[in-house]
């Protein structure tokens, strides 16, 4: 199809009384404006990916509250909700481990509220 296409494209610019020169201008101007397309495209998708992280970043997973990090005896770093409603505790990997490993008074005083 793409054949077909481009050799229609030059045989119409041949009756219309384009010379080679101006065909290969125009083809050159072609391939510029794909790779421009494509560049275009890429930065797009870059911005939209930045911009979901920063639309879900440090966001309660329940109810969308902003998260707040709380550090509990220079141990432990866990992210709880602002909301009053939820109050949520999320942990980031290997905080939940840490937090087993610790003393009992430690674990009470996270989730104790």
């Amino acid at each position: 199809m793409e054949c077909y296409v481009e050799c229609t494209m030059k045989e119409d610019l041949k009756k219309q009384g384009y010379s080679k020169e101006d065909e290969y201008f125009y083809q050159k101007d072609r391939e510029r404006i794909a790779k421009l397309r494509e560049q275009a495209e890429a930065k797009r998708a870059k911005l939209a990916s930045e911009n979901k992280k920063e639309e879900y970043w440090m966001r309660c997973p329940k109810c969308g509250s902003p998260l707040k990090e709380e550090k509990y005896a220079g141990v432990v770093l866990v992210d709880r909700c602002s909301s009053k409603d939820c109050g949520g505790i999320f942990f980031d990997g290997g905080e939940l481990e840490i937090l087993m490993k610790a003393k009992a008074s430690l674990f009470q005083r996270i989730f104790g509220r």
